[in-house]
């Protein structure tokens, strides 16, 4: 898999060009940050750490360009942002250890866990699946920084 900087180069914004990030299907560029919806929940997530302001101008972007009417800059956005680290999963839960939501209550008739089915079903769309539990930090094997917009 090729980075993130071979992908678009000049083109991205300084908080963007760390050789850690991989290059992620279905992100699109907005002022130089790549961004893409996480969720069914409205949220977002932009790679690579960015300042506040230039995350919320790019969330903003993504919004009006999927039809949106982006909140004012004034409507609390900001709280809504935060600078975590993440990791790409595949195949199942990281390390094969499904999270306590899906223990307790993710589990279909079959006894499969939810958590994983998703993952695997990423897989295959050709899609991806981020975990960005406070358990990711800097320091864990193939960490990459994300900046998240949480609704």
């Amino acid at each position: 898999m090729i980075c993130l900087v071979e992908q678009y180069g000049a083109r991205l914004a300084s908080g963007a060009c760390d050789r850690r990030i991989p290059d992620l299907a279905f992100f699109e560029l907005y002022d130089g940050i790549p961004v893409s919806e996480i969720g069914d929940d409205g949220d977002m997530v932009a790679l690579g750490h960015h300042d506040t302001a230039a995350a919320m101008a790019a969330f903003r972007a993504r919004l009006a360009a999927l039809g949106c009417d982006p909140p004012h800059p004034d409507d609390g956005l900001s709280t809504w942002i935060s600078r975590k680290w993440a990791v790409t999963v595949t195949g199942g839960c990281r390390d094969g250890n499904c999270p306590p939501r899906a223990r307790s209550s993710w589990h279909d008739d079959d006894g499969n866990c939810m958590c994983c089915l998703e993952i695997r079903e990423q897989d295959e769309l050709g899609g991806w699946y981020l975990d960005f539990g406070d358990d990711v930090t800097e320091a864990t094997p193939g960490a990459f920084p994300i900046t998240l917009c949480r609704a």
